[in-house]
């Protein structure tokens, strides 16, 4: 309601995946009376939660290439960030902890925390019990997008919802191998990109297909990876394919 009314919008939706009953019927009490207020249940599907792809549920509307939400008339906020604006007002306190999960086969006693931004991964790791094994690989983010860090000694950033530390089975990769065309990665991908043919494209450097084949619009969910029988590293090969586009231009 803070939002409609100070940026002058007519329409909010809150978007709940529908494994959340509960969670649904009590805002849908709480709005009853508000017809400026949506109470939306999106399938619990990986990745509903990606901002192009709620648009799109909620809305119909479609987010182009090199486009933010706003050129399509949308703000997108998570819960997070509206609870925060919340305090925010009342209190003029800004963002200055994070509730996280810590989590991971390396982690002796996973759990939710809530923890001060700028905090240290070890810190936070030392609250859970520490390591019951040496960590391997460490994620700042979930096991599908976070970003691998060289150590413990980062901090915890404002946009950061989880820490993961793999052990050694965990982080162990898989071999590649060639690519066989089935088209998992396409079935899977959520903007139906074609992850294949943009792997080729990279390897070979053919700048003009990966501009084609739109690889600037990939948002690295990890779902083709996740899909491909043959390992492939899409993901990691799509964020390549991005940069050598991007320095091209530069």
């Amino acid at each position: 309601r803070l939002i409609l009314k100070h940026l002058n919008l007519k329409k909010a939706i809150i978007a709940i995946e529908d494994n959340k009953p509960e969670c649904i019927s009590k805002l849908q009490q709480l709005t009853a009376d508000d017809p400026t207020i949506e109470v939306k249940a999106l399938p619990a599907k990986y990745p509903k939660g990606a901002e192009k792809v709620t648009i799109f549920e909620t809305t119909g509307r479609t987010v182009m290439e090199g486009q933010l939400p706003a050129d399509a008339g949308v703000i997108v906020m998570n819960v997070t960030s509206l609870a925060k604006l919340n305090e925010f007002v009342r209190t003029g306190m800004p963002l200055v902890e994070k509730t996280l999960t810590i989590d991971g086969g390396a982690v002796a006693e996973p759990k939710n925390i809530i923890a001060p931004i700028g905090a240290e991964i070890k810190d936070m790791i030392a609250f859970c019990g520490g390591y019951k094994k040496p960590a391997k690989k460490i994620f700042m983010g979930g096991p599908m997008m976070g970003i691998v860090v060289v150590n413990d000694e980062f901090p915890l950033l404002k946009n950061n919802n989880a820490i993961i530390a793999f052990d050694e089975v965990q982080a162990k990769a898989d071999q590649e191998t060639a690519c066989i065309r089935c088209g998992r990665c396409v079935r899977a991908c959520p903007y139906n990109l074609a992850p294949a043919a943009l792997d080729h494209a990279y390897h070979h450097e053919d700048l003009e297909a990966l501009e084609k084949l739109k690889v600037n619009l990939c948002m690295e969910c990890g779902c083709c990876a996740f899909a491909c029988p043959a390992k492939r590293h899409l993901v990691m090969y799509n964020r390549m394919g991005k940069k050598i586009l991007r320095d091209s231009k530069n």
